[in-house]
């Protein structure tokens, strides 16, 4: 991958999170395809297709995972609206005992002095950025990606991938010509 802009690193991050978002999405839409029950509610809001799952599922779907399910799904959504911060209050409401500080640090550049110098003599005294209400997009992709919070987006999709791929099996063992 040729990098021309410094943000391409950090958008390759959001690229490959928000696939596993879209997954999830896919994987949920594809099992309602093949569900009799759920066949109806396939091209519906992603909520009510959610609501039509749990539903059908309720006996393999554990109460934790049922509430899960639809902050996971509030997760993809800010993800792929890019609301970093409000995706960040989702994931600390499923993940209440990890703590996300910030990681970014604002560095003010002299015109008149080489870039590269200041750069490496800023990062050892530039403060980090405490008011994250103050990031604009790219601050915010930046925080996300370097302290984990990226990870942890995908890791709940893959949670989420998990149940549904659950309730897949379930469905093929009672429904073996539906694949």
């Amino acid at each position: 991958m040729k990098i021309n802009n410094p943000s391409d690193i950090f958008i390759t991050v959001y690229k490959n999170v928000a696939a596993v978002a879209a997954e999830y999405e896919l994987r949920l839409r594809l099992l309602a395809n093949c569900t009799k029950e759920l066949e109806q509610y396939k091209s519906d809001k992603l909520y009510k297709l959610e609501e039509k799952f749990i539903a059908h599922f309720s006996s393999i779907i554990s109460n934790d995972e049922k509430q899960n399910l639809n902050k996971y799904r509030q997760l993809r959504n800010k993800l792929l609206h890019v609301e970093f911060k409000e995706m960040l209050e989702t994931l600390s409401e499923l993940k209440p005992n990890q703590i996300y500080e910030s990681k970014v640090r604002q560095i003010s550049f002299k015109s008149n002095e080489p870039i590269l110098d200041q750069l490496i003599n800023g990062i050892e005294d530039a403060p980090k950025i405490s008011n994250v209400s103050t990031y604009d997009s790219f601050g915010w992709l930046m925080n996300c990606c370097i302290n984990g919070i990226m990870g942890d987006v995908a890791n709940s999709m893959l949670e989420a991938i998990e149940i549904i791929n659950r309730c897949h099996d379930h469905n093929c063992k009672q429904e073996p010509d539906k694949t």
